[in-house]
């Protein structure tokens, strides 16, 4: 981070950028916040999500207990994603509003807004992709910021492009997202881990925690293309009296070297995100996440990239001071802690 005047035990200023840091390029880590959810297919309000998270972030001490001052190599906020993201989206809801009332009422779906949602979903994930890549070839670790939980393709494709020689995603989420073009929309909220091993070349592999809410067919597309852990068998073994380490252990044991981490905070229990698009009862408590991801770093997994999606601050509250963003803003750290920690590993591995 190249301003050394920055102080992160003083009051951050109005015009500070993320966790109240300098607005530099030259940070180690890129978040890429997009404000995005057409598909959204229960609660509206994931689209502000980077917006109250930006504003939550003020308000925190940044030495960690556990990664200490790695945010001294610069997180940088790159607001022209989420400006342009704000205008596709706007025009892909409208669209994607009467294919849901069509489908709803029973009524023919208008092939042409099934059309421009589809494409509109195309060039956000092209917008993602370039962005990404870019950041990537300048050397930087890259963090989505969501929106809907089908933001991070765009991601997940250049990562994917990067690392030939592959590395697995760890997929948080109450649903598997396996969907195939869920009401039509190829690229929907509830497909993004569809995409990512259908769309993709060279799809990375793929562990799912949290998972508690699913089709059918999604179950038969997981034994086929995933490895996961059901919310429901978590839970009960936790209360057999088995430890969530050696759960968690065991489902990870195949885990590639590098990783990815791919969090929908509706992996959480509801009470820390009530107002989430699709929250479902059960699920991670906030501090089994946290220890997740750091026995993940200390067992000597290369975090290179990640997403935090569906967070929304809901409708009666002032962006920022909600749980959602409380919440969201501390997990989003952690996950930005663990990326930067993992620079180094690159660094020393050329």
């Amino acid at each position: 981070m190249a301003d050394t005047k920055f102080d992160p035990e003083g009051t951050f200023s109005k015009d500070s950028s993320i966790f109240g840091m300098p607005d530099d390029k030259d940070s180690a880590l890129h978040l890429i916040p997009v404000s995005w959810e057409p598909t959204t297919s229960f609660k509206k309000g994931t689209a502000n999500g980077p917006d109250a998270l930006f504003e939550a972030t003020k308000q925190m001490d940044l030495y960690h207990p556990y990664f200490r001052k790695s945010f001294e190599k610069g997180i940088y906020w790159n607001k022209e994603s989420l400006l342009d993201s704000k205008e596709l989206n706007k025009k892909a809801k409208k669209a994607a509003a009467a294919v849901v009332d069509a489908l709803e009422n029973e009524k023919e779906v208008s092939a042409s807004d099934l059309e421009n949602v589809n494409s509109l979903s195309v060039e956000f994930n092209e917008m993602v992709y370039t962005q990404s890549i870019k950041a990537l070839n300048s050397g930087k670790t890259v963090g989505l910021v969501g929106g809907d939980h089908s933001c991070p393709y765009g991601l997940i494709k250049a990562l994917s492009e990067k690392n030939p020689e592959g590395f697995s995603i760890i997929h948080i989420d109450a649903h598997f997202d396996f969907r195939d073009a869920y009401q039509g929309f190829e690229h929907s909220h509830a497909s993004i881990m569809h995409n990512v091993r259908s769309k993709i070349s060279n799809p990375p592999t793929i562990f799912q925690l949290g998972i508690r809410d699913f089709s059918e067919s999604e179950l038969k597309f997981a034994n086929e293309h995933s490895t996961y852990l059901l919310d429901q068998e978590l839970h009960s073994e936790l209360l057999k009296g088995k430890s969530f380490e050696n759960l968690i252990s065991e489902l990870f044991k195949n885990l590639s070297e590098k990783i990815y981490i791919s969090f929908d905070i509706d992996g959480l229990s509801p009470e820390h995100c009530p107002n989430t698009g699709t929250p479902v009862p059960g699920g991670l408590s906030y501090n089994q996440a946290v220890f997740m991801i750091q026995m993940l770093h200390e067992n000597g997994h290369n975090l290179i990239g990640f997403d935090l999606v569906e967070v929304s601050p809901g409708k009666s509250e002032i962006p920022g001071e909600g749980l959602d963003e409380v919440v969201g803003s501390r997990l989003l750290y952690e996950l930005s802690c663990f990326a930067l920690a993992s620079s180094d590993q690159r660094l020393q591995a050329k």
